[in-house]
């Protein structure tokens, strides 16, 4: 059997255009194929998409910027084929991004949505929900501190069939690198739990966990010893997991 495939596209991508203290850009492109085949027929496809990006970028002291950066986007796409049939779909996408620094500190905060619609050979309605933030702070020298939370939330109907679910991660990270002042001792930390079904009745069960896991290593010349203890708590049950180990450099 013999096979072909043609495709061709394009992008562009506008200059910067400064506009009082914000900063826009535009971008757009176009991609078109083929597919011939003696087994599998023919397929043909056209999409387009276009992006708009808008940034600014506040300064509260030195060395201290807080920026802020918002996408939004169309995708649209047609394609044919000749056993499957016809499908038409667009893509609305808009991201909206925060990240500040302040001496020893660093936050970041995202949210994202998507909304898809497919109609043709597979009819489809898909929104998500992306929430995301990140807080790292040095305690000292040796030591710093993490936090992180996500949210994700998925509402989707295909072919009349409806289903949601949403998930939420907390996950803390705690690290030591002169644990009591002993250069040789480092003691790192994380706690993580994840709930299902905290902001909506999900139709789609999602594991839920809660992790503990601790590590305390020991240098001496060549010789590396090194703790660990996990500890996890889930619907099928609780489990702990200890580790002894004595590792040597040659």
């Amino acid at each position: 059997s013999t096979s072909s495939f043609q495709t061709l596209g394009m992008v562009f991508n506008a200059r910067p255009i400064p506009w009082r203290d914000f900063i826009y850009t535009w971008n757009t492109g176009a991609l078109a194929g083929n597919r011939t085949g003696e087994d599998f027929g023919s397929a043909q496809f056209a999409q387009t998409n276009i992006g708009h990006d808008l940034m600014r970028t506040w300064v509260f002291a030195p060395a201290s910027p807080l920026a802020v950066v918002l996408n939004l986007g169309q995708d649209l796409r047609f394609d044919t084929d000749t056993e499957e049939g016809e499908l038409t779909q667009l893509l609305n996408r808009a991201n909206v991004s925060m990240s500040y620094n302040e001496n020893q500190q660093t936050t970041y905060v995202q949210a994202a949505v998507l909304d898809l619609r497919s109609a043709g050979r597979l009819d489809t309605e898909l929104f998500t929900v992306n929430l995301v933030g990140v807080h790292s702070r040095q305690l000292g020298v040796h030591r710093n501190f993490d936090v992180s939370a996500t949210l994700n939330y998925t509402d989707n109907t295909t072919d009349g069939v409806s289903s949601k679910s949403d998930i939420t991660t907390l996950d803390l990270h705690y690290r030591d690198g002169r644990f009591f002042g002993l250069r040789s001792l480092v003691f790192d930390t994380r706690l993580r739990g994840s709930i299902d079904s905290l902001f909506s009745n999900s139709t789609i069960e999602q594991p839920e966990e809660l992790l503990w896991e601790s590590e305390l290593t020991y240098e001496i010349g060549l010789l590396l010893l090194r703790a660990r203890a996990t500890f996890s708590k889930a619907d099928d049950g609780n489990n702990a997991i200890y580790l002894l180990s004595a590792e040597r450099r040659f």
